[in-house]
């Protein structure tokens, strides 16, 4: 659950970035702790009901990456997903 979008931290974290850009700051904060993210849902099956998903899984995390970089014009990691 913490790399969901809607329902954890992904999400959270992203909207912070974007605030935190709103207002001036140049706090990056969020923005890392949105990367740390990434080792959480790197692995193909982290998760038993589907790692996929967009409210708990991977695509969740992809959706957060995609509006930050539309949104803040930043690229947020590269996203290398390979199976064995």
């Amino acid at each position: 659950m913490r790399a969901a979008f809607l329902l954890g931290g992904a999400g959270i974290y992203a909207v912070a970035a974007m605030v935190y850009k709103a207002l001036g700051s140049s706090d990056l904060k969020p923005l890392t702790k949105f990367r740390n993210l990434w080792d959480v849902c790197a692995p193909i099956n982290f998760l038993e009901c589907g790692s996929d998903e967009l409210f708990v899984g991977r695509a969740g995390y992809l959706c957060a990456a995609l509006v930050l970089k539309q949104k803040l014009e930043i690229e947020v990691r590269k996203i290398v997903i390979t199976q064995i």
